[in-house]
C-alpha cells in the first residue's frame, strides 16, 4: 500500500504547479506575449461614464485585475479629497490611501521626490543644454526659469530624455529592471507621469501629473507598453525607456494583502 501522506504531498504539489492564482491574489499564467515579441498583462478598463480621476481609476482597474470587490463609495471618497490633483505630492497621498483603503499592499518602486528642490537640477539643465547646443536646439535659461512646469514646457522631450539618464544613469537602471520584474510577475505598475514633456511644441496639452499603469514591456525594441484611460487612443500605448524615464514622477506596485490566518 502507498504512502497516504506521500500522495498527498505530490496532489498538493501538483495544486500548487498547476493552480492559476497564488496566495497575493497574482494570476501565474498572467504575462501573455504576442509575435511581436510583447510581454503584457491584460488589466480591464473603466467605462467613460466611470472615469473620474486618473489615481482612483488606475486603483478600480487594479481591483477588476485581481478580482477584488470594488466599493465605489471609497474611491469616490479619495477622489473627493484629493485636492490639486494634477501635483505629484497629492497624487501619492491619493494612491496610498486608496491602497490601503482597497485592500492592497504597496511597493514601492520610485517615490516622488520634487527634481526642482534636488541641488543637482543645475546638473541635469546643464547636460540637457549641452545636448540642446550640440542639436542646435535652444537651451533653458535659468535667469528665466520661475517653476518647474516652466522648465517642461521650454524643454525639447528628446534632449531632456537622454539628459535625464545620463543625470541619474542608477535610477534609470533600476527603474528598467524593478518594473520589468513587476511585469513578469504578473503585477501592473501603477506610474506617475508628467505630461506636456513630450507633447509637440503646437499641442495644447497642459503640464501636470498623471496616473497611468504599465501593463508590459517589448525586450527586443526596448518598449515600455502603458495604458492610460483617461486619454483616447492610449489603451495599449508604447514609448521607450529613455523617454518614460524623461517623464517618470514615481512608480509603485499594488497587490492584494494576503489573507490573514484567525
Amino acid at each position: 500500500m502507498q504512502n497516504p501522506e506521500k500522495i498527498l504531498g505530490v496532489a498538493f504539489f501538483l495544486f500548487l504547479t498547476f493552480c492559476t492564482v497564488n496566495a497575493a491574489g497574482i494570476k501565474n499564467d498572467s504575462v501573455k506575449t504576442n509575435q511581436n515579441g510583447d510581454r503584457y498583462l491584460l488589466v480591464p478598463g473603466v467605462g467613460k461614464e466611470e472615469q473620474s480621476y486618473s489615481v482612483t481609476d488606475c486603483v478600480e482597474r487594479l481591483q477588476k485585475y485581481y478580482n477584488m470587490n470594488i466599493d465605489k463609495s471609497v474611491l469616490a471618497q479619495v477622489a473627493e479629497d484629493s485636492t490639486l490633483k494634477g501635483r505629484f505630492e497629492y497624487m501619492e497621498k491619493a494612491l496610498k490611501s486608496a491602497a490601503v483603503k482597497c485592500g492592497f499592499q504597496i511597493r514601492e518602486i520610485l517615490n516622488f521626490v520634487p527634481l526642482i528642490k534636488d541641488v543637482k537640477i543645475m546638473e541635469l539643465i546643464r547636460k540637457y543644454n549641452e545636448y540642446a547646443q550640440k542639436a542646435g536646439k535652444n537651451e533653458i535659461n535659468v535667469a528665466n526659469l520661475s517653476s518647474y512646469n516652466q522648465m517642461i514646457r521650454m524643454a525639447d522631450g528628446d534632449i531632456m530624455a537622454r539628459a535625464k539618464v545620463e543625470y541619474d544613469p542608477k535610477g534609470f537602471k533600476k527603474f528598467k529592471l524593478d518594473v520589468k520584474a513587476s511585469i513578469d510577475q504578473g503585477t501592473p505598475v501603477l506610474w506617475g507621469v508628467m505630461l506636456g514633456l513630450l507633447e509637440s511644441p503646437e499641442s495644447t496639452q497642459k503640464i501636470g501629473g498623471q496616473l497611468c499603469l504599465i501593463i508590459g514591456y517589448n525586450p527586443q525594441k526596448n518598449e515600455v507598453i502603458y495604458s492610460d484611460s483617461l486619454r483616447e487612443g492610449y489603451e495599449f500605448k508604447r514609448i521607450s525607456w529613455e523617454r518614460a524615464w524623461a517623464i517618470t514622477g514615481m512608480a509603485y506596485a499594488l497587490t492584494p494583502q494576503a489573507v490573514r490566518k484567525p
